[in-house]
């Protein structure tokens, strides 16, 4: 009978191949191979979307190989968007780059005519414009609302003292 004190050997470990697990975890020491093991699998768990259930005994550094491990798949999934997206944007400028050149070539019958592309920057930018002043108001109640609480916690402290 299984005891919750056992320990998953590396063995029994299922890593999916199609995830490109890391070298090596930012660990601040040596991991034990079950510290390892709990990262690959965290690591796993998290890049297929799924849920993953971890146990370990007590003592064994769960909480830092759960950082560690959580903490590694943010940045590789972070740069694996910046890498999507600067591609995208590069596919895009190069469509765009193939029919200004297409455009130059065949003549100005088929360009879109200057007072429409000067409708759509102004209307991108009063878009910007909204955009940003609705971050700002957002902000704006964030700070309220700290200060307020802030108050409220002075006011609360100087009513213990009296």
């Amino acid at each position: 009978m299984a005891t919750n004190n056992q320990s998953v050997a590396s063995s029994d470990v299922k890593v999916d191949k199609t995830c490109s697990l890391p070298e090596a975890f930012p660990f601040p020491f040596q991991p034990y191979s079950i510290q390892e093991d709990f990262m690959k699998n965290l690591y796993t768990a998290l890049d297929a979307g799924k849920i993953g259930i971890f146990e370990s005994p007590t003592g064994t550094g769960k909480s830092l190989s759960l950082i560690c491990g959580a903490l590694t798949w943010l940045r590789d999934y972070e740069e694996k968007q910046r890498q999507e997206v600067e591609a995208i944007l590069e596919a895009q400028n190069d469509q765009q780059q193939q029919s200004a050149s297409g455009n130059k070539s065949t003549g100005s019958s088929v360009a879109t005519p200057d007072w429409v592309l000067e409708f759509d920057e102004k209307k991108a930018a009063k878009e910007r414009a909204l955009k940003m002043k609705d971050e700002q108001d957002q902000i704006l109640k964030r700070e309220a609302k700290l200060e307020e609480i802030r108050n409220n916690l002075k006011q609360k402290q100087f009513k213990r003292k009296v």
